[in-house]
């Protein structure tokens, strides 16, 4: 039998028992107050009433302070540290608040923040739904902080550069909820500096696509298709959302160990021009489908499946040799996105505890992992055809691998050292490499290949593997002789 959970108020007492809880908010009048009202409102009794301070705190003056100094590109004055006084009384809606979680700061509004305060954020968790605004009109507040829980009103700026988010944040400082790092970047301010609020590597690119208005209008008229109860017709009726058989079945055909990496391969009507393919969660799409992470390709792909299988000459302007290597490549790509995410996914443990985590960086770290894995698919190629140039092609493709504007590996890289020290980030890099080639059981000469290929100075990558490092063992060794193509 199974027993009913616990109330989400009793799960946020329990998180919080036996540490104070300061409440810091910012009054709807606009004034700054560390007390349980805001002048305009002390008349009005609140049901609880956070007893953490006088009128005019020096700490909301302080957090100001910090906010403009931050937004004007400047340091943030010295912040201080809250004293864990006695325990401070909040109402149950900011308790059933912070039981909901909420949702950790966008990559790149993160990076925008941490690099001006000197802060973590990692810890910060935004609330802003219909429940944060409720609690926050409970306490007359356009928003508030506890710990590393940042509560917004209904219809509050919380944008990468808004002066209420550095306001905010100052408190998860001076609360203790975001500690003062005491890492340095691995990249200088002067090579990172350019990084804009909201923007990094995949999820920036995804967000940045997604908004551009040709693909917004197909998005909203889908959604709103989808979710008329009942669902209208042309929610699916143009095979939206339909199982892609033809390109399922080819790579069942040849990598077959790649489907279990995702629930399935589906038809997007909707996909973006900029993007081959995409793996998201399942529940992510519109309509939302059952399982855990799927892979979503355009009709056209999964049309030139069928002229592939009909055995046409030329597929897409391509041989059918360079055709079936580039749609297997991309989904090979893709489902190593299923494969980081799936069920307990992959996970690269942090090299001591200062070091920056895994978890905030896991989504550049997976695009990492699905080049390399597509490189798997080309080198297989490359063996398949006789000796003469057979590299060409795929030695040509690392261009693309890594200068990508968007997601290329130099810009991964570059994201990664940003904010991490070099020696945290290169032990990412190392151990993210190992475990592609590793499930993909890589062979001694395909390692030292790719090595050569991302340690070469021209690239400037400042690949942390040495090729020298890697003993090939001469039965790896290609000979002239061409292979079948095989990929496990």
């Amino acid at each position: 039998m199974r027993q009913a959970s616990a109330s989400p108020a009793a799960a946020a007492l329990s998180t919080w028992a036996g540490r104070p809880l300061h409440l810091q908010r910012k009054c709807r009048c606009g004034a700054s107050t560390a007390e349980g009202e805001c002048e305009s409102c002390k008349s009005k009794k609140l049901q609880r009433r956070a007893a953490v301070g006088a009128d005019d705190h020096p700490l909301e003056a302080e957090a100001d302070r910090a906010a403009a100094a931050v937004l004007a590109g400047g340091a943030p004055p010295p912040l201080t540290r809250m004293a864990g006084g006695g325990a401070s009384e909040v109402p149950e809606s900011v308790l059933r608040t912070l039981a909901r979680g909420g949702q950790p700061l966008a990559g790149g509004t993160r990076r925008f923040m941490e690099r001006r305060f000197g802060a973590d954020f990692g810890a910060v968790r935004v609330h802003q739904d219909g429940q944060a605004a409720q609690s926050a009109r409970e306490v007359q507040a356009r928003a508030y902080t506890v710990g590393s829980h940042i509560v917004f009103g209904a219809g509050e700026d919380s944008s990468p550069r808004s002066p209420l988010l550095a306001h905010e944040l100052a408190h998860t400082v001076q609360q203790g909820g975001s500690p003062r790092q005491l890492q340095r970047a691995c990249l200088p301010d002067a090579e990172c500096k350019e990084e804009k609020a909201g923007g990094g590597a995949l999820e920036d690119s995804v967000r940045d696509t997604e908004k551009k208005p040709e693909n917004a209008s197909k998005a909203d008229k889908r959604k709103k298709a989808c979710e008329k109860t009942p669902p209208d017709p042309a929610c699916k009726q143009d095979g939206h959302a339909a199982v892609a058989t033809t390109l399922t079945a080819l790579l069942k055909e040849h990598y077959a160990s790649r489907l279990a990496q995702v629930t399935g391969i589906y038809v997007n009507k909707d996909n973006p021009a900029d993007w081959a393919a995409v793996t998201t969660n399942c529940s992510n799409f519109m309509p939302p489908l059952p399982g855990d992470q799927c892979t979503f390709v355009p009709d056209t792909m999964e049309a030139e499946a069928k002229l592939y299988r009909g055995g046409s000459k030329s597929v897409g302007g391509l041989s059918r040799a360079r055709w079936l290597t580039k749609t297997l490549g991309a989904l090979t790509h893709e489902t190593e996105h299923g494969r980081y995410s799936t069920g307990a996914g992959v996970s690269i443990a942090e090299p001591d505890p200062a070091a920056c985590k895994f978890a905030d960086h896991k989504t550049d770290l997976s695009e990492l992992s699905a080049h390399l894995s597509e490189m798997h698919v080309f080198y297989r190629e490359a063996l398949s055809v006789p000796a003469k140039g057979r590299f060409d092609r795929f030695n040509a493709m690392f261009n693309f691998w890594v200068d990508e504007p968007t997601q290329g590996i130099a810009k991964l890289l570059k994201n990664l050292r940003c904010h991490c020290e070099c020696a945290h980030a290169d032990h990412y890099i190392v151990e993210a490499s190992r475990n592609v080639m590793a499930d993909q059981k890589w062979d001694s000469n395909e390692k030292f290949t790719v090595h050569a290929q991302l340690a070469d100075p021209k690239r400037k990558l400042k690949w942390p593997i040495d090729p020298k490092s890697i003993a090939v063992n001469l039965n790896d060794m290609p000979d002239e002789t061409a292979v079948p193509f095989k990929l496990e």
